[in-house]
């Protein structure tokens, strides 16, 4: 009974997304995106590319910790945690839609597979928004797992930072 799950579609052509789709059907949400044509929210066009005023007012999107871990990303987690405390924590589905729509500054995705992926990137950067592939590696069974920051461009800067240790700690 909780409504966060979706569906994600992302059609390639020659290597390349051409067109992407997150679905939230419980929520009545269908993103869209089309490359070179635009990001769309039940059709209506999506901009996240305004400038932020406050990075301190910005909601950060994570999932869970022991992904992070996973990726031998967890001081980073706990770095963002410390420094960012309007951080939540949403399924890839969720977040990435949050981001792509602007209700969060941007989401750090960690140890995903590709097919969770797979649209946002096409339909965050039509929107005006940066992905930014933090990391790439194999688990143990040799499957490709990813780390993903993505939404408003700044916040994706910000957030990396936090991650990676690049930037200081926000005060207050």
């Amino acid at each position: 009974h909780i409504p966060l799950y979706g569906t994600i579609v992302a059609l390639n052509y020659n290597g390349e997304c051409v067109a992407s789709m997150i679905d939230l059907s419980a929520l009545g949400w269908r993103l869209l995106a089309f490359k070179g044509k635009g990001a769309y929210l039940n059709g209506e066009r999506l901009d996240i590319s305004q400038p932020i005023s406050s990075l301190e007012s910005q909601l950060v999107s994570t999932n869970e910790r022991s992904r992070f871990a996973a990726a031998g990303h967890d001081k980073g987690f706990d770095r963002l945690l410390s420094a960012h405390s309007l951080t939540r924590t949403y399924c890839d589905c969720m977040g990435h839609a949050l981001a792509i729509k602007g209700s969060v500054g941007a989401t750090a995705d960690f140890w995903i597979n590709r097919w969770d992926i797979a649209a946002s990137k096409l339909l965050v950067e039509e929107a005006g928004g940066k992905f930014l592939e933090y990391d790439q590696s194999r688990d143990a069974q040799g499957r490709s797992r990813h780390c993903v920051v993505l939404g408003k461009a700044e916040m994706v800067d910000h957030v990396a930072d936090l991650i990676s240790g690049q930037q200081a700690l926000m005060q207050g």
